[in-house]
């Protein structure tokens, strides 16, 4: 084995230990509490109040369909 594919194959042990562990090290999930999960609710009420006044509905094609 030469020196170039020794190192390359270094290089791609280290990347994949530290890609793998990337998930070991990340925080876990809090849960939400009420009070954000009402200001979520009021956040989510608000955005589809002002996108059912544009008279849109969701096409699948990207554009705006006709409601």
């Amino acid at each position: 084995m030469n020196r170039s594919s020794f190192r390359r194959i270094v290089l791609i042990l280290v990347l994949t230990a530290c890609l793998g562990t990337l998930p070991a090290w990340a925080s876990p999930a809090t849960p939400y509490n009420g009070q954000q999960l009402a200001e979520l609710n009021q956040l989510w009420n608000l955005f589809t109040s002002l996108w059912g006044e544009a008279g849109c509905i969701l096409d699948p094609y990207g554009g705006c369909g006709a409601g």
